[in-house]
């Protein structure tokens, strides 16, 4: 999906291109438990961490794709909602993201999630 800069670059108007474009919501990443981490509200996430921090996903619908960009030169943390399972583990422990690295999360059914790490 393009960004909505794109869009308006092909002549859309702002704000339908606001609408309907992809732009990364840039998180601070906080906190250094799922309690604490910083809360992020959107389906395409820009993280930045300094070392232990880390965020948390929305609740999202089934099957709805997270992208996480980790663009800081520390690793981050990704937790999913409270009371869900990552990849067979509680959520608590939270998607260690690497220095530059992405991935992609799912909600397969309510409260389960899995992650696809990103070369």
């Amino acid at each position: 999906m393009p960004a909505s800069q794109d869009l308006m670059g092909l002549g859309m108007n702002a704000i339908l291109a606001q609408l309907v474009g992809q732009d990364p919501q840039a998180v601070t990443a906080a906190g250094t438990t799922q309690a604490t981490a910083r809360a992020a509200s959107g389906d395409v996430i820009e993280m930045t961490a300094t070392g232990s921090d880390g965020i948390i996903l929305p609740t999202g619908p089934i099957c709805q794709p997270f992208f996480v960009i980790n663009s800081s030169a520390s690793t981050g943390l990704v937790y999913t909602p409270v009371g869900s399972t990552l990849n067979g583990l509680a959520s608590t422990t939270g998607l260690s993201l690497t220095t530059k690295s992405r991935a992609i999360l799912f909600q397969y059914k309510p409260n389960f999630w899995f992650s696809i790490l990103t070369a």
